[in-house]
């Protein structure tokens, strides 16, 4: 199972369809709920962790993005997310909601 799935499970049990799951190098992994955003992780992700998460779940699309921006649909116990990452200086940064929401 890829690690991102525990993530994942943790903010649809707690925030359900208007939860975002937000990863950022440096910071502690954290859900948005209605512009509120709490923690997941006691430490901050580095930007090895957050691309080995990409790596897991969209393998050809990091190959073939290079430095731009990825977007994909992702399944996870019948239910859709939007995932979506942006390169910065420091890695990767994501956003993940259920696709019922849009990004």
């Amino acid at each position: 199972m890829p690690m991102i799935d525990q993530l994942l499970q943790v903010v649809f049990a707690r925030g359900g369809s208007q939860a975002t799951l937000l990863l950022e190098p440096g910071r502690e992994a954290r859900m948005s709920v209605g512009g509120c955003e709490r923690p997941l992780t006691r430490t901050p992700m580095d930007a090895a962790t957050i691309q080995r998460l990409l790596q897991e779940v969209a393998p050809a699309e990091l190959a073939a993005s290079g430095e731009g921006p990825i977007e994909i649909r992702y399944s996870f116990h019948a239910t859709d997310f939007w995932i979506a990452a942006a390169r910065v200086d420091s890695g990767w940064c994501v956003a993940a909601s259920p696709a019922s929401r849009e990004l």
